[in-house]
């Protein structure tokens, strides 16, 4: 081990397919054979590439939120894989009666802050503010405030 690693003080969200309600894709292997859309430059970009061989699907990658809403609500596309936090918000709106979410189990990540192997002193002092941040709320209120799912 070249560092060290203070405790986890954060999970990422879960990717997600999000299909059309009258024709729901609950799983990779939904996909196999069809077109997927994902934003280009973010994670979810690199994850579909890695699997795209082995599901046999199909890649558009499209800039923005309303473009892949566009592509799928209008049959361009069969499914949107994006971040959960991503589209968490179409679920308070009526776009819930047209839009359905799968979570792709295995896909969240944890957060940590990397620190020089020598600096065992500062990651402690560290580890003991998440701690005192994850018992006060501030954690909570944090991802509340930027979107994270809880």
């Amino acid at each position: 081990q070249k560092v060290l690693f203070s405790e986890n003080y954060i999970d990422s969200d879960s990717f997600v397919i999000l299909s059309l309600t009258k024709n729901k894709k609950e799983s990779l292997a939904d996909l196999v054979g069809k077109k997927i859309i994902v934003n280009s430059g973010y994670s979810t970009e690199k994850y579909v590439d890695s699997l795209q061989a082995d599901c046999q699907f199909s890649v558009q990658k499209l800039k923005t939120l309303p473009d892949a809403l566009f592509a799928i609500k209008n049959g361009i596309a069969d499914a949107f894989i994006t971040a959960e936090s991503t589209v968490a918000r179409l679920l308070e709106t009526e776009l819930r009666e047209i839009f359905y979410i799968a979570k792709i189990p295995g896909t969240t990540e944890s957060a940590a802050i990397a620190f020089q192997k020598d600096q065992q002193e500062l990651c402690q002092i560290i580890n003991n503010i998440l701690q005192k941040f994850k018992e006060d709320g501030t954690i909570d209120f944090l991802k509340k405030k930027w979107n994270i799912a809880l």
